[in-house]
């Protein structure tokens, strides 16, 4: 069905009820025998902009004008219907009326039916009634124009942000030129993120001049798609916005008998969803792939939505602005909950993501940093390293020419490795805790199954979690799902146990989080492994300096600064005894629960004990004559 496509058509606006009041008098005049014909005059620039926009011939145009002037006059609508001999205002009795050739039903051809301009209504005498739909009426008259059959599915759209990696100056001048030739174009932005589809949409309509009206289907389901697409374009003809669908409809496109308006835009979430047939149409489709939003991209959407953390700290101002995981979307809905700050986001991210990986992993929450961390000073420097990696990743990625040297590999991967209590799981939550995100601690008890296959799905399940990215991902005890592959297969368990770890190697390549490793022995995992890994760091057991800190930290931290240690000696003394610092911690909690529990006060001599039975786990324990040596012999 024909409408013109000329999207540079204005209509101009005159006073309605004048238009009306002319049509009127002219029809009068006819009637009466004044006049030889009725014809709608130049004068009635709205009712002929009407006609112009849906191709209506003379008696179509003829037909609207009075059937509008019949609603406001009932004794023309009687005169109408006696001259004719006809029992209603059916098309054949206007036709007679005006002398044109006879015609009994109008039907699906008619532009008029087909955009459900008017309806014909079978009466119980099998006569047709024409009904003038009350929203073309408005439009006449340059009243609110509110269809029911849209109202529930538009969405606001605009351009609430300035995308810096786009320039659409190219795709506007395309359309432009494919619309000028008379054919349609529709422009189908694949993306997953609606909030960016829907700012690009508002961009380019900016570009071409026209405003954009968004629709989304999805808010109402029980909706008739095929009906909700025909009022869809018929607003937009009449209104002169292009529509914007923020869900892919080509079947009703190419199933429409209508012509739809010049413009359509779509967003694709899966490009296999493009329906390639259309049948007696000629459609320009454009493609238009959204890259992924840039820094200074979520800096000026955070911004936007969000005016509220212009007073933060830059550094939690550089924290959400550097979350490349958050699409546009979630940014807004972020917004939407009138966070305070950096804790009430992660906070939101939370509940979000609460239900996922529940037997997999598990938030370790913890507030431990720098000052907490007693390492040697290369050690501290290699974790400096990653942190600053983690906050300037993204926006190196950013650079076409990085990029394009490494289009796989580009998450963080970091092994802590060393003995046990060397301080690699605090250094997880130091790294975790200076980057303003949560430490995702991967259960290697559920994850490792005994079934063919099922490991792999699970880490698959783990790496392509959203949580996944918005947390640091912490696989403990590493070397067991890491370790060495089998040299000299024997049987099918060897072979399936080397895939397994083949397919780890590419889910591990494929994921752009960062993901920290930490193992007891660097040499227990696979070569291929340590390849893939950005940051490998070896951890020692404290020297005597070290631990001296870790005691008195320990000590003031549990007990309190300015606790008095029987007999007044010096914490050096406990720091000959060589100890990992998650023993001296364990040793020191031990002592408190001791004193707590005896009444006695604390002593450089219960602070031993208790690291001694810490040392006795490893097989490594001191006599009660052994210690009281030691601590003789360091206070001379």
């Amino acid at each position: 069905m024909n409408s013109k496509a000329d999207l540079n058509e204005g209509y101009q606006s005159v006073e309605c009820t004048n238009e009306r009041e002319v049509l009127q008098q002219q029809l009068i005049d006819y009637l009466e025998g004044s006049t030889e014909i009725f014809s709608i005059s130049p004068e009635c620039i709205r009712l002929n902009a009407f006609a112009n926009i849906f191709s209506l011939n003379n008696f179509e145009k003829e037909i609207i004008g009075t059937l509008w002037i019949c609603l406001y006059s009932p004794e023309i609508r009687r005169h109408i219907i006696d001259v004719s001999g006809c029992s209603s205002l059916s098309a054949l009795a206007i036709a007679r009326v005006l002398k044109r050739p006879p015609i009994y039903q109008l039907g699906i051809e008619s532009p008029l039916v087909a955009w459900e301009i008017v309806k014909e209504q079978l009466l119980s005498d099998s006569s047709l009634n024409l009904h003038l739909d009350t929203l073309i009426v408005n439009w006449l008259e340059e009243k609110v124009y509110l269809d029911p059959w849209l109202i529930n599915c538009i969405q606001p759209i605009d351009r609430i942000f300035h995308l810096n990696v786009y320039s659409f100056d190219k795709v506007a001048e395309e359309i432009k030129q494919t619309i000028s030739t008379g054919s349609e174009c529709k422009l189908n932005l694949i993306t997953s993120d609606r909030v960016l589809a829907k700012n690009v949409a508002a961009h380019i309509a900016e570009k071409i001049g026209l405003p954009i009206i968004g629709y989304d289907i999805k808010r109402n389901t029980d909706i008739n798609k095929s009906k909700f697409f025909l009022r869809a374009q018929r607003y937009a003809y009449l209104n002169r916005c292009i529509p914007f669908y923020s869900e892919c409809i080509d079947s009703e496109l190419s199933i429409s008998p209508i012509n739809s308006f010049p413009l359509q835009i779509m967003m694709v979430e899966n490009s296999g969803l493009i329906n390639q047939q259309f049948e007696n149409r000629t459609i320009k489709k454009i493609y238009l792939e959204l890259d992924p939003l840039t820094q200074l991209d979520r800096q000026a959407i955070w911004l936007k939505v969000l005016p509220a953390c212009q007073s933060w700290s830059k550094k939690d101002q550089h924290n959400i602005f550097s979350r490349a995981h958050l699409s546009a979307t979630e940014i807004d809905h972020i917004a939407s909950k009138q966070p305070k700050n950096i804790q009430d986001i992660n906070r939101i991210l939370r509940e979000q993501t609460n239900h996922e990986l529940s037997e997999l992993a598990q938030r370790i929450h913890s507030k431990f940093k720098w000052d907490d961390l007693v390492v040697e000073d290369d050690v501290k420097e290699r974790l400096s390293d990653i942190i600053f990696e983690a906050k300037t990743r993204n926006e190196l990625w950013e650079d076409k020419n990085i990029s394009r040297l490494f289009p796989q590999g580009r998450g963080l991967v970091a092994l802590f490795s060393g003995p046990p209590g060397a301080g690699k799981t605090m250094a997880a939550q130091v790294v975790a805790n200076e980057l303003g995100l949560d430490l995702l601690r991967i259960d290697l008890s559920t994850l490792v199954s005994k079934w063919v296959g099922e490991t792999i799905e699970n880490i698959q399940t783990v790496l392509s979690a959203k949580v996944s990215r918005q947390s640091v991902v912490f696989f403990d005890e590493a070397d067991a799902l890491f370790g060495r592959r089998i040299d000299e297969v024997k049987d099918a368990n060897d072979r399936y146990m080397n895939m397994d770890s083949g397919h780890l190697m590419v889910a591990l390549e494929n994921f752009d989080g960062i993901v920290l490793m930490a193992s007891n022995l660097k040499g227990n995992i696979d070569p291929a492994f340590i390849r893939r890994i950005r940051h490998a760091i070896e951890f020692k057991k404290p020297n005597k300096l070290a631990r001296s800190v870790i005691w008195e930290r320990c000590i003031n931290s549990i007990f309190g600064e300015n606790i008095d240690i029987e007999p007044n000696g010096s914490l050096a003394t406990l720091a000959n005894i060589e100890a990992t610092g998650s023993q001296i911690k364990n040793a020191t909690f031990a002592s408190l629960l001791y004193v707590k529990r005896s009444g006695e006060n604390i002593s450089l001599l219960l602070l031993g004990r208790m690291l001694c039975r810490e040392l006795a786990k490893d097989g490594r324990g001191l006599s009660e004559r052994e210690l009281c040596s030691i601590l003789q012999e360091s206070s001379i």
